[in-house]
């Protein structure tokens, strides 16, 4: 259960990041 919810995080973090670089 936590590890789900750390790859959850980090995939959420890697897709804010991408977004943040597009600007």
């Amino acid at each position: 259960m936590f590890i789900i919810t750390m790859f959850k995080l980090k995939k959420g973090f890697i897709k804010n990041t991408k977004a943040f670089g597009m600007y």
